[in-house]
């Protein structure tokens, strides 16, 4: 799962899932470019089992990882 907030063109959030039988949390970012989004990378560290942005202005969006918009099918 997903939860988190826009802040102007960008979505921070904290993506919930299952590796290995374990429960992991990470931050994770999405800039919003046109119509798609495009993920930011940057230093994270662990804090209370999370793993977090050290500096989210310093995040990097390089368009490794880009998120179209696409229709459901039905």
């Amino acid at each position: 799962t997903i939860q988190g907030n826009i802040k102007g063109d960008t979505i921070f959030a904290a993506y919930t899932f299952m590796s290995e039988g374990r429960e992991s949390i990470r931050d994770v970012a999405f800039l919003k470019t046109g119509n798609d989004f495009v993920e930011g990378y940057g230093d994270a560290e662990e804090k209370n089992g999370e793993m977090i942005f050290k500096n989210t202005s310093g995040l990097n969006f390089n368009n490794n990882l880009i998120l179209k918009n696409v229709a459901c099918e039905k």
